[in-house]
Parts: C-alpha cells; sequence; structure tokens
C-alpha cells in the first residue's frame, strides 16, 4: 500500500491533520457558525492538547495519559455547554488536527 520507506506513521499523521481541518471547519460552513467563535473554540481544541500530546492514544496508565483521555472525553461536554453542540466537531477537529502536526512535525511514533 505505501513504500517501505514511509512506515513511520507520517501518513497517517498528514493525514490526520487535513481530517482534522475540515471537522474544523465543518460547523462554520455547514451550519453559520460565527468565525469567532470557530476561531475561539478552535484554539481551545489546539492549545489543550499541547502539553499532553506525546500521551494520547496511549495506554491509561499515567496521569498524563488520563488527562489527554479526559481533554478528548470531557472537553466536547464543556465546549457544548458553553458554546455550541457545533462547536464540539470544532473542539474535536482542531485537537485532533493539532496532534497530527505535532506528530507529522516531529516523527513521533506511538510507543509498541
Amino acid at each position: 500500500m505505501t513504500d517501505a520507506d514511509v512506515d513511520d506513521d507520517r501518513l497517517r499523521s498528514g493525514l490526520a491533520v487535513v481530517l482534522g481541518g475540515f471537522m474544523l471547519l465543518t460547523p462554520m460552513l455547514a451550519w453559520g457558525q460565527d468565525g469567532a467563535t470557530t476561531i475561539l473554540v478552535a484554539a481551545i481544541g489546539a492549545v489543550v492538547i499541547l502539553p499532553v500530546w506525546r500521551y494520547a492514544g496511549a495506554a491509561i496508565t499515567s496521569p498524563m495519559a488520563i488527562i489527554a483521555f479526559l481533554e478528548l472525553v470531557v472537553g466536547p461536554i464543556v465546549i457544548g455547554a458553553l458554546f455550541s453542540a457545533a462547536a464540539i466537531l470544532t473542539y474535536i477537529g482542531a485537537w485532533g488536527s493539532t496532534l497530527g502536526f505535532l506528530r507529522f512535525a516531529t516523527g513521533w511514533r506511538d510507543p509498541q
């Protein structure tokens, strides 16, 4: 499917950036979410993953992995309560896109 030289998850990380970008913009383009809300929620989603991005998707055995998991579970609930249900998709898209970009830029692979 891919070349043997591209077995370091760069393709998956790059596609996560693209998919996250589409998710981030969908509420604004399809449901009329205003630009200010989109930018604010996207910034929140991007910033919350920064301290724990290496632990996202890892086994929930460390406090940092628990925090990353809670950001993905509790974060959308808080965003939905503060902004709107459509903003949840923006939050998840920004969260995933930022995670994908950081993994792509650093060549990070999930621990085996």
